[in-house]
């Protein structure tokens, strides 16, 4: 699907960076990933942006992620041995054990929380590349919020700037 959106912006430019999602002063109210808007504000720069939306999930889901998921979320952070001491000592018991312990601690807990989660505690500030692995993986490549008229885009492939609305 197709989706007309709006981008706000204090500053214009001309294309979407996947490696911004994130970065110091961008928005991650309900998880990493481009901010669009289903209406037009009065008060900032918009950009009229067409998103093309594959599979949304609204942010209150209480879906869970299959194990196997969540385990090529975790092994795909870089790094991943340090990281992984978060949930255990890896020398002490083992890369395998460790991160077993790691899968149980997002079993049965909701997607967004597990995206949340994961990218808080191992993809910090690469968690641009989380969002695609999660995106390639699930084919969710949206995030709706429909109380607040937000759609939080996971690849900024998505993404294609029509017009600027100044």
């Amino acid at each position: 699907m197709i989706k007309t959106l709006y981008y706000r912006t204090n500053k214009a430019f001309n294309g979407f960076n996947q490696n911004l999602i994130r970065s110091p002063g961008a928005r991650d109210d309900y998880g990493p990933g481009i901010y669009c808007y289903g209406d037009a504000h009065h008060d900032a720069i918009d950009l009229t942006v067409e998103a093309s939306i594959k599979r949304a999930v609204p942010y209150d889901t209480d879906t869970t992620l299959h194990p196997i998921i969540i385990k090529q979320m975790i092994i795909g952070a870089t790094d991943l041995v340090s990281k992984l001491n978060v949930y255990g000592d890896v020398d002490r018991y083992g890369q395998h054990k460790v991160l077993d312990i790691a899968i149980k601690a997002y079993a049965d807990t909701p997607i967004l929380q597990v995206l949340n989660r994961i990218s808080n505690d191992l993809y910090r500030h690469d968690c641009h590349r989380l969002t695609a692995l999660f995106a390639q993986l699930t084919n969710i490549d949206c995030i709706e919020v429909p109380k607040h008229n937000i759609y939080v885009i996971l690849t900024s492939k998505q993404l294609s700037i029509k017009r600027r609305n100044t």
